[in-house]
């Protein structure tokens, strides 16, 4: 009886104290997790800068147009299926920003989410992705309409109405209008944009699982759709839209990432963390600020303090949506 009574005076010792140190595990194992996935690459934030830097200055040269005619580029590849040719590729400023963007974004993502295995991480996922974009792109659109209220002396169709609720402005677009939109022409990026974020988990699982053959899939997918574009009349600018035209570049980054083919450093320049957090804002912010865009100073200027007050307004507001 006494050796059951130690043992039993000993036994709930043991397991709390088993208990603890399993608590203690868990939570030093979880704060190496914390620390890897807060960990920043240099390297993706230096592509979003750049990104967002060839876009606005594409923006802004063509807001010039004597700067225009001098600093810009425009590059066409070919596909000589008639006498005119098709443009398969075309290759100006503000395309490769938006290329060396996607890539980031790709990079990014599957640097910290490469692992989403289940739906409950791919619910998680689109929970985070919606907070990331729909508050910024509301506060864009009625900015928008703050600087320019003319905007609201246009009609606007219910199919406008739809499109511009869910980000979706140049989705089948026939025109240039249609492309560009009626509040704030470079929010036509979202549309590809968005519809690649939904697309990532699936896109992650592939290229985690079989990362060669997915890629290859994903590549020939992608210059199929620019070629059908590229010789159909039916939409138009669908080579910028149209997430399949785009899904290569994308792709590219999960795939860099799945492998570990890619630089290291980790960032801590500030200046370089600050710019990077607040690309995505200037994405949204440079097309209403073109009215300043009479100097270079001034817009850039403006740019950084808009830029800025979003990126906090955004982050309250997440916060806010993780209680």
């Amino acid at each position: 009886m006494k050796v059951i009574s130690i043992i039993g005076t000993i036994s709930p010792l043991t397991l709390n104290n088993n208990s603890e140190k399993s608590t203690i595990l868990e939570n030093a194992s979880s704060n190496v997790e914390d620390k890897v996935l807060k960990k920043r690459l240099t390297f993706i934030d230096f592509l979003r800068i750049i990104g967002i830097s060839l876009v606005t200055f594409h923006h802004f040269i063509g807001h010039n147009l004597l700067l225009y005619d001098r600093y810009t580029l425009s590059i066409d590849l070919w596909v000589g299926i008639n006498k005119t040719g098709a443009v398969l590729y075309r290759f100006d400023w503000g395309k490769v920003g938006v290329v060396l963007f996607l890539f980031a974004s790709g990079l990014s993502l599957a640097y910290s989410n490469l692992d989403i295995d289940s739906w409950k991480k791919v619910k998680e996922f689109y929970r985070k992705r919606l907070l990331r974009i729909y508050p910024a792109y509301y506060l864009s659109l009625i900015f928008s309409i703050i600087i320019q209220p003319a905007i609201l002396l246009q009609t606007f169709t219910p199919m406008d109405f739809i499109k511009t609720i869910f980000g979706m402005q140049a989705l089948g677009a026939t025109t240039e209008a249609d492309l560009y939109g009626k509040i704030n022409g470079p929010l036509w990026f979202l549309t590809p944009l968005i519809f690649l974020y939904i697309m990532f988990p699936f896109l992650a699982y592939a290229i985690r699982k079989r990362p060669h053959i997915s890629i290859a899939v994903i590549f020939v997918i992608n210059q199929v759709c620019l070629y059908l574009f590229s010789i159909s009349n039916i939409f138009f600018g669908a080579n910028w839209w149209f997430p399949l035209c785009l899904i290569f570049e994308f792709s590219l980054g999960i795939y860099l990432i799945r492998l570990g083919i890619y630089p290291k450093m980790e960032s801590r320049n500030k200046v370089i963390i600050y710019l990077s957090n607040i690309s995505f804002y200037l994405f949204l912010m440079n097309g209403p600020l073109l009215i300043l865009a009479d100097s270079l100073l001034i817009y850039v200027t403006s740019l950084l303090i808009t830029g800025t007050l979003f990126y906090k307004l955004n982050n309250s507001i997440k916060n806010r949506g993780k209680k």
